[in-house]
């Protein structure tokens, strides 16, 4: 399947490109989001669609709202309930639950009376609704993180609680570890619970590059970026990261601008774009705010622009 990325056009309406900037969708979508499996959901005269990759418009006006697609499903929404639909089959499932979120993989969190569960797409329960957080799921280990009976656990997909976090809060794990909070101090630890960051009252904000294990923590009211492989500070204060997928370049925001750095944070692209992402198949989606977006795509040289014709 030919990858398409959703751009908005400088009169502000939404449509995709493919990676040469040819328009595949024509921009007449009130918004549009990226396409999963060759499908996105969208707004044409702000009533809830789906689109499919070559533009074809489906179940125009059926639902109040429909959420991105995800592996080949999508949550809509209508007369304040909540269901699921087979965007390949175009079959529905109805639920009484109060939320519900896709998880991918034909996965779903769902939500009854501040409890949450897992289920599939014909309603079969995985999980029951006695979760106390939402479930960060990991389908490669076929495990989830979640809040049960007061401690944070991991569970396997038959409810079994494999192992217990003694801490107030723990994150979503990335390749080499959580943030997690003990009383008013976070930290970052790692899968059995070892502490990698110690705990102190400086914020972790996110792990914003895996492959190079760089963390974006708040310390003394400024944002920096930590290394927590040799325990050292890099680069300048910055609002935001986003690590590249090459594990060489980064994009730092500053003042609601990003910039693009080298490896040693040598700034290569100053003041660049003022919205970044999001990241598809080795390309970024660049915008200038209330105006039109563009492709990026790193070069050994900088930058690729790949503007919409």
């Amino acid at each position: 399947m030919k990858r398409i990325y959703s751009l908005r056009n400088s009169q502000g309406y939404f449509g995709s490109v493919d990676c040469n900037g040819n328009w595949v969708v024509p921009p007449i979508f009130n918004m549009l989001t990226q396409f999963d499996k060759g499908y996105a959901s969208a707004r044409l005269n702000y009533d809830a669609c789906i689109v499919d990759c070559h533009g074809n418009i489906e179940h125009l006006g059926e639902f109040e709202d429909i959420e991105p697609p995800c592996d080949g499903f999508a949550v809509f929404w209508t007369n304040n309930a909540c269901g699921i639909l087979n965007l390949k089959t175009k079959q529905t499932v109805c639920t009484n639950y109060e939320s519900i979120e896709n998880l991918g993989h034909g996965l779903f969190a769902v939500e009854d009376r501040n409890r949450w569960g897992i289920i599939d797409f014909f309603g079969k329960t995985i999980i029951p609704t006695m979760l106390e957080s939402y479930p960060d799921i990991y389908f490669r280990n076929k495990f989830i993180i979640s809040k049960f009976m007061g401690c944070y656990v991991r569970m396997d997909f038959s409810s079994k609680v494999v192992r217990k976090y003694k801490f107030d809060e723990v994150g979503r794990f990335c390749r080499r570890g959580a943030i997690a909070r003990l009383g008013s101090s976070f930290g970052v630890v790692g899968d059995n619970g070892e502490i990698r960051m110690n705990f102190n009252n400086r914020c972790v904000l996110k792990c914003c590059d895996e492959k190079r294990d760089l963390w974006l923590i708040e310390q003394d009211n400024a944002y920096t970026i930590y290394d927590l492989t040799r325990l050292v500070r890099l680069g300048p204060p910055c609002d935001d990261m986003i690590g590249c997928e090459d594990g060489e370049h980064s994009w730092l925001l500053h003042g609601g601008v990003w910039s693009l750095y080298d490896h040693n944070f040598n700034c290569i692209v100053h003041d660049y774009c003022e919205d970044l992402g999001p990241f598809v198949n080795k390309r970024y989606i660049a915008t200038r705010r209330n105006s039109d977006s563009w492709l990026v795509r790193l070069i050994r040289t900088g930058l690729e622009e790949i503007h919409p014709k």
